[in-house]
């Protein structure tokens, strides 16, 4: 049974030694990318922002986060923490 995201994350994984990195940190950019497509849509072409889809392009991106968390060794609470104390100066 899955017990956490991060869990959950790693058994869907096609093959974790695989240039897990790279995956991750294109997934990114990938799924950032769809995130700002639906935004670009919305603003320059008339169509009505579907926030179902930018709600699951996000859970996209939260999932190679968490990716590129496990990679480099850090929790996602640590990305957290990191980044409040830097928005915070």
């Amino acid at each position: 049974m899955v017990t956490s995201y991060r869990e959950f994350m790693l058994s869907k994984l096609r093959n974790p030694t695989d240039r897990p990195l790279l995956n991750a940190i294109l997934g990114l950019i990938g799924e950032s990318g769809e995130c700002a497509d639906l935004l670009k849509k919305n603003m320059f072409h008339g169509h009505v922002l579907d926030f179902a889809k930018l709600v699951e392009e996000l859970g996209d991106v939260r999932f190679y986060l968490e990716q590129a968390a496990y990679v480099i060794g850090v929790s996602m609470a640590y990305i957290e923490e990191m980044n409040i104390k830097k928005l915070d100066k």
